[in-house]
């Protein structure tokens, strides 16, 4: 079975309503991108978000919930309140971008997206078995995964197959735009398809912190996060290692305008130097963990699970 041929058998299945819906919607976003410029959209954006802001007072109350659980008292109320907001348009504005972003010329792309670090990704692809990118549930790297697609990688991404209908959309777009260039691995299933990604010096994108969700037949392992010990997934990092990809971590930062910024750090592990061991796999999760908590307070309004 070729990759292909595993991606399309693994389609998602999209609804009539669906469809129709975010074919309108897109339509709609792709003139306003035209008439507006994508800077006129971005600022379209912020202002339905700061409306949404205004009148959604149960989420703005989740995410204050949010900032208490993960800092304590260490933000002040005006901090939450502006951290709030920025969150607000952050997810406005990368839905609207994340719908027409195979619609825009990969030039306009490139000048809006930056890679810091980008000789670890490319030193780690020089050896010819793979890059690993450990991502997070901080920030939308659903927009860095297709960024990296325009920057000429071969990248693919484990995806939860419960995901949402506007994802699950997008993805039929772009498996169809990019083939296999592009690719879309389920987290349920045997990974074979993950080894001959990286036999094909591929980049493979994942998010381990679980925060306990739906997880109960997965190993984890425990590391410290924000004061507390929470479990993030080993598996995708010891089988990275096991093909000899090392394992990078990977923040996508929004800013103004639908410029994005894809930091990288690390390696996490490097399969050339680390020993595989127990100790070696535990200093790795907590070397993540403490990225993910050095992210989040300088971006607090990158946290998305609210």
């Amino acid at each position: 079975m070729t990759l292909q041929s595993s991606s399309q058998k693994d389609r998602p299945s999209i609804s009539n309503w669906e469809r129709v819906s975010f074919e309108v919607t897109r339509f709609v976003v792709g003139i306003l991108a035209r008439i507006l410029s994508l800077t006129g959209l971005y600022h379209f954006g912020r202002a339905f978000a700061t409306l949404e802001w205004l009148i959604q007072y149960k989420r703005r109350r989740r995410f204050a919930a949010r900032m208490q659980e993960l800092f304590g008292t260490e933000m002040s109320p005006v901090a939450v309140r502006r951290a709030c907001w920025r969150h607000f348009v952050r997810v406005r504005n990368d839905k609207l971008y994340y719908l027409i972003f195979d619609l825009l010329p990969p030039e306009k792309v490139l000048r809006r997206f930056t890679i810091t670090n980008k000789h670890l990704l490319d030193d780690a692809l020089a050896r010819g078995k793979g890059a690993h990118l450990a991502m997070s549930h901080l920030g939308s790297h659903h927009v860095g995964f297709f960024c990296l697609r325009a920057s000429g990688y071969t990248v693919a991404i484990v995806r939860d197959p419960k995901e949402g209908a506007m994802r699950r959309y997008m993805r039929c777009k772009h498996e169809t735009t990019w083939g296999d260039q592009m690719r879309y691995f389920r987290n349920d299933v045997f990974p074979r398809t993950m080894y001959r990604w990286y036999e094909n010096n591929g980049l493979l994108m994942t998010a381990l912190d679980v925060a306990g969700r739906g997880v109960e037949h997965v190993k984890t392992v425990e590391a410290t996060l924000f004061g507390k010990r929470r479990p993030i997934l080993p598996g995708p990092i010891q089988l990275a290692s096991r093909c000899g990809a090392p394992t990078l971590q990977g923040f996508v930062v929004t800013r103004k305008n639908f410029h994005y910024e894809f930091e990288l750090h690390g390696p996490l592990v490097d399969p050339a130097e680390d020993q595989s061991t127990d100790e070696r796999l535990a200093a790795a999760v907590q070397a993540y963990a403490d990225g993910i908590e050095r992210f989040a307070r300088a971006y607090p309004c990158h946290v998305s699970r609210i």
